[in-house]
C-alpha cells in the first residue's frame, strides 16, 4: 500500500491561498494601490478578478480614456453649451423657423412649440389655477389662436406671443379646442 498523500484541508488550504495572494496582489490600474478584502464575506476568486481599488477610480479611469463621456453639447447655430439631449439653446430656438407643414414624424414641430410654449409661459407666470374653472391641480398651457391656422414659416416666437397663450385645465382645454368654449366667456369669468 502507498503511502497516501494528503492535501491540505478546507480551512488550512484556504489560508495558504490568501497569503499567496497577499504576497503579491493586484493593483488598482488607476492609483497603484493594492487591492484586498475590505470585508470577511468577500471571497478571494471575487478580488483576483477586480482591477480597481474602488469605483471611484474606475469612474477616473474610464473617463480619462473615453472622453466621449466627458464631452459637451453645443448649439448646432450659434455654438454655446448647452445641457446634453437638445440641438438647439433657447436663444435660437426662438428664432428658429419652424414649418408647420411637415409631415415628418421624427423631427416635427409641433412638440418643440408646445415644449417652447410651456417652459415660456412658466418663466412670466407663477403656478395659474384655470382660467375658465379655477382647477388647480393640473393646468396645460393653451394657445388661443391655434398652432395649425399659422402660416409655413411663423416664427415660433410669434406662435408662441404672451398674448396667445392661456392656462386652461385639461377638460377646459378639451372644450376650448372643441369650440364648446370661446375666449370670451373665459376671459369674462376672469374679471
Amino acid at each position: 500500500m502507498d503511502k497516501k498523500i494528503q492535501s491540505l484541508g478546507g480551512t488550512a488550504k484556504a489560508k495558504k491561498i490568501n497569503a499567496e495572494y497577499n504576497a503579491n496582489p493586484n493593483k488598482c490600474k488607476f492609483c497603484g494601490e493594492s487591492i484586498f478584502k475590505r470585508h470577511s464575506k468577500e471571497s478571494l476568486s471575487h478580488i483576483k478578478k477586480k482591477k480597481f481599488c474602488n469605483k471611484s477610480c474606475a469612474a477616473k479611469y474610464n473617463n480619462s480614456i473615453r472622453p466621449s463621456f466627458l464631452a459637451k453639447n453645443y448649439c448646432n447655430v450659434c455654438s454655446i453649451e448647452i445641457c446634453k439631449g437638445r440641438k438647439r439653446c433657447d436663444g435660437c430656438l426662438n428664432s428658429y423657423v419652424s414649418k408647420i407643414g411637415d409631415t415628418v414624424k421624427c423631427d416635427s414641430t409641433h412638440p418643440k412649440i408646445r415644449s417652447h410654449s410651456r417652459k415660456f409661459f412658466k418663466s412670466k407666470h407663477s403656478k395659474v389655477d384655470c382660467l375658465n374653472c379655477g382647477y388647480d391641480k393640473f393646468t396645460e398651457v393653451c394657445h388661443i389662436k391655434p398652432v395649425s391656422e399659422f402660416p409655413d414659416g411663423t416664427l415660433i416666437v410669434e406662435i408662441n406671443d404672451i398674448d396667445n397663450l392661456i392656462q386652461l385645465c385639461r377638460n377646459c382645454h378639451w372644450e376650448f379646442d372643441k369650440g364648446l368654449l370661446n375666449i370670451d366667456t373665459i376671459l369674462k369669468s376672469v374679471v
